[in-house]
């Protein structure tokens, strides 16, 4: 049996327009199951925990991005690593779901039943985590700031850095390895206000490029990290893949899947 973890509030409280046909679905493809609703901010981590104390081994999210994230974290804390879970999107933002090729919630109940899972390795930085990106920036103007950035542990860098980017690479393309992508926008390239403003073109700023699987990023002020909707203000960062991947119920994008 499926547990649904409704976020009543996402997209406007869209559940509360569309939880008649979203059930009726369900039922027509054989995966109904149980529902609970959060209620306030970590309620879906608490939720989650439960569902997999009481042994459910497929957990969906009915919300966006910010209920995604918390659903992961907890199945990834609670080291139930057949534990899967899926999406249905009906969030303001569902930049996961995208990305997992997962459209609407119509074609999520169709993506539920084919149950294809791939794993991905969720992203630390400090004590939060994250399963899609990161964006770092200075947290109380918009000048440079130096960076010193440690890339696992072989080699070092410096520079006056505008803005970090930190993504899993294997949620953008499932054909890479599970590593961190790493974009730093150097103060060099960033133009002036005038030059915006008389071009009428959005900026062609070219980023230094890394991979890595351990990145330590020290600034020379305090940073605010925006980590998949949440904030952290530190001055710095270790953001480190994690050792056990969790599954999420994808869209097929040419590979193999498995379907345990």
């Amino acid at each position: 049996m499926h547990y649904y973890i409704v976020n009543p509030s996402a997209g406007n409280d869209a559940f509360a327009d569309m939880q008649h046909k979203l059930k009726r679905t369900l039922r027509d493809f054989n995966i109904d199951g149980e529902f609970a609703k959060t209620l306030k901010k970590h309620d879906a981590r608490k939720i989650t925990r439960a569902a997999v104390e009481r042994g459910f081994q497929t957990i969906v999210v009915v919300g966006g991005d910010t209920t995604v994230n918390e659903v992961i974290t907890a199945v990834h804390e609670s080291g139930a690593r057949s534990v899967a879970v899926g999406i249905i999107p009906i969030g303001r933002q569902n930049t996961l779901a995208r990305f997992l090729g997962i459209e609407d919630w119509q074609q999520a109940c169709r993506l539920l039943a084919a149950r294809r899972l791939q794993s991905y390795n969720l992203v630390h930085v400090n004590d939060h985590s994250f399963i899609h990106s990161c964006h770092i920036a200075p947290r109380h103007n918009e000048s440079a700031d130096p960076v010193l950035a440690e890339i696992d542990g072989s080699y070092k860098l410096r520079g006056d850095i505008l803005a970090t980017t930190v993504a899993n690479q294997k949620i953008h393309n499932p054909h890479l390895p599970n590593e961190l992508l790493l974009r730093f926008w150097p103060v060099a390239d960033r133009p002036s206000w005038w030059r915006r403003f008389m071009s009428k073109q959005p900026p062609r700023t070219l980023p230094t490029q890394l991979h890595a699987r351990v990145a330590i990023l020290e600034f020379a002020s305090q940073q605010t990290a925006t980590i998949d909707g949440r904030t952290l203000h530190d001055s710095r960062f270790r953001i480190r893949l994690s050792q056990t991947p969790i599954r999420l119920i994808t869209a097929a994008r040419d590979e193999e899947f498995d379907r345990g």
